[in-house]
């Protein structure tokens, strides 16, 4: 990703109006407190601590995404050919494979699954998934980076 931050062409500094800081910092902590609050709602035991340590360990992520909506636009230039670069044709073969790698998986998993009578829980299912499609993206990527460098 070429971006270039905090600078237009001309190489003056660019800034976000002050209300889009203020909005980001905001809409993270009500979005972190909601899904606390949420947590705590649903969960029978230890609900307030719960929902604290989601809040807190959710609050993170949520600020980097609001950031992301609310001021990077202000203050990053994209990269006018950014699609065409050789590092985001490795990523999307790799997110193609990595797309049939895990469709494969989970239609072998499932014929397994439905011919034992194994119980599997849905928890367990969905993070198996999710970390195979993490790994499974990040490795051919970097193959495909390292044999086409």
């Amino acid at each position: 990703m070429n971006r270039t931050a905090h600078t237009d062409q001309h190489g003056t500094r660019r800034r976000a109006p002050l209300h889009s800081y203020a909005m980001a910092i905001a809409s993270a902590l009500v979005l972190a407190g909601g899904l606390g609050a949420l947590a705590a709602f649903l969960r029978e035991q230890d609900g307030v601590l719960t929902g604290v340590g989601l809040g807190i360990f959710t609050f993170p992520p949520l600020l980097a995404l609001s950031w992301l909506v609310l001021v990077s636009r202000h203050t990053v230039t994209p990269e006018p050919h950014a699609e065409e670069s050789v590092e985001r044709q490795w990523l999307d073969r790799a997110l193609s494979g990595g797309f049939t790698d895990v469709l494969t998986a989970c239609g072998l998993a499932l014929t397994a699954v439905a011919v034992s009578g194994v119980e599997i829980s849905g928890l367990a299912t969905l993070t198996a998934v999710v970390v195979l499609a993490m790994v499974d993206v990040v490795v051919r990527y970097v193959v495909i980076s390292r044999r086409e460098s």
